[in-house]
């Protein structure tokens, strides 16, 4: 298997005195390579959590995260995420923030030009690699901070709710985006939201999280061939099983924050 998530839970302790925070417990998955992985789940269930793991920024308390059979211990170039935060150099050209990661992978300025304006071309954006940031719309920052990620070439495609802050009419018009980028790359991605139009349209599969501690509630495979029309009846029958699902995880958490 391509990635194994093997009976892994992570607590965080901000200090002595405090109780621990269970953020993630014995939670298990396995994605194939070339599979487009949603997670979907509650705010603040741990979604992000496990996504920090598979990156290698946090370790787990218990557990193991094998990628090609080999334990993740840190970050690396094999794994590569898409923040939800926007991420881009403000100081550089769109252009010159592709280029910069390239550089680390020892290509030459012909090479290293060439690979940036190939995947600036990739997302649409080849008219406005000479704009900075802040010239730019949210979601054509997104399509930049997106190219860079792919510029690098990583094995695993981290996404954690990169669509969050997009309004409604660009979210489609990225959705599409990000679905033709990975109908030509191949890439293993996994997709972290709470939101299940998102992952209806975008996933092989979508892993259902409880509320916090996280756990696998549900596995959806979809067989839907892309791109989806999100208003057909089984998508609507899906929506609605989602729903109530992550219905069921708030109500369970307000339970425990609240007790009767």
């Amino acid at each position: 298997m391509f990635l194994e998530v093997q009976n892994v839970t992570k607590v965080f302790r901000s200090s002595e005195n405090e109780k621990p925070i269970v953020a993630v417990k014995d939670l298990s998955l396995s994605v194939p390579r070339g599979e487009f992985l949603c997670i979907l789940g509650p705010i603040g269930c741990g979604k992000s959590t496990l996504l920090n793991m598979i990156a290698g920024f946090e370790r787990p308390t218990k557990g193991r995260i094998l990628l090609e059979g080999k334990p993740i211990t840190g970050p690396g170039p094999d794994r590569v995420m898409v923040f939800q935060e926007e991420t881009l150099f403000p100081w550089m050209t769109v252009l010159e923030n592709i280029r910069f990661g390239l550089r680390f992978k020892g290509l030459s300025e012909e090479e290293t030009e060439e690979e940036a304006r190939r995947y600036l071309s990739l997302v649409g954006l080849e008219k406005f690699g000479d704009f900075r940031p802040h010239e730019l719309s949210g979601g054509m920052k997104r399509k930049a901070e997106l190219a860079r990620a792919l510029a690098l070439n990583p094995k695993l495609l981290l996404m954690d709710e990169p669509l969050s802050s997009i309004d409604a009419i660009s979210k489609m018009s990225l959705l599409q985006e990000i679905l033709s980028i990975w109908e030509k790359s191949r890439k293993t991605i996994v997709y972290v939201t709470h939101n299940i139009d998102e992952a209806l349209f975008l996933a092989d599969r979508i892993i259902v999280l409880t509320a916090r501690p996280a756990q696998v509630k549900r596995e959806v495979v979809i067989h839907n061939p892309k791109p989806r029309d999100l208003l057909g009846s089984e998508m609507i029958d899906l929506k609605r099983q989602l729903i109530e699902e992550l219905a069921q995880s708030h109500a369970l958490e307000e339970h425990v924050l609240t007790p009767g």
